[in-house]
Order: structure tokens, then C-alpha cells, then sequence
């Protein structure tokens, strides 16, 4: 009786421990689409062609430097696969 009690008990805590760093989790993660929008609204919103490319071309570059220095996880290179 005693392992059954016990044994609920820590299925209570699990449940909540997992269900708060979900919480955590999706807290941290809930900003960056409302970002992407300002980002892209912002982007979007040139007068010109030339103004829309110079403004992706300069949202663009810092994304390919990060991409382009980041550890590949399948081969452990550095860098696109060639």
C-alpha cells in the first residue's frame, strides 16, 4: 500500500515538474514570432525594389555568418556540407 502511494505521489511531481518547464519553455519561445512579424513588416514596407533588397540583403547576412559558423550536426564540420 505503502509503494502505491508513494508511487503516486511521484507521478504527481513528475506531472507538475514536466508541465512547468513546458510553461517555461513556451514562455521563452512566445516572443520571437510576434519579433519575426516586426521584422517582416518592417522589411516589407520599402518604397522600392531596391530598398526591399538592400533591407532582406541586411537581414539576411547575419543569419548566413551564424548558419555558416555553426557546427553541422550530422557530418561535425564547420560550415555547409560540401
Amino acid at each position: 500500500m505503502q509503494d502505491a502511494v508513494t508511487n503516486a505521489a511521484q507521478t504527481q511531481q513528475w506531472s507538475f515538474i514536466l508541465s512547468q518547464l513546458f510553461a517555461w519553455v513556451m514562455t521563452g519561445l512566445a516572443w520571437i514570432v510576434p519579433f519575426q512579424g516586426r521584422i517582416f513588416a518592417f522589411v516589407l514596407q520599402g518604397e522600392s525594389f531596391w530598398s526591399l533588397a538592400g533591407m532582406s540583403v541586411l537581414l539576411l547576412l547575419p543569419a548566413a555568418r551564424w548558419r555558416g559558423g555553426t557546427r553541422c550536426g550530422w557530418c561535425g564540420s564547420i560550415g555547409p556540407a560540401s
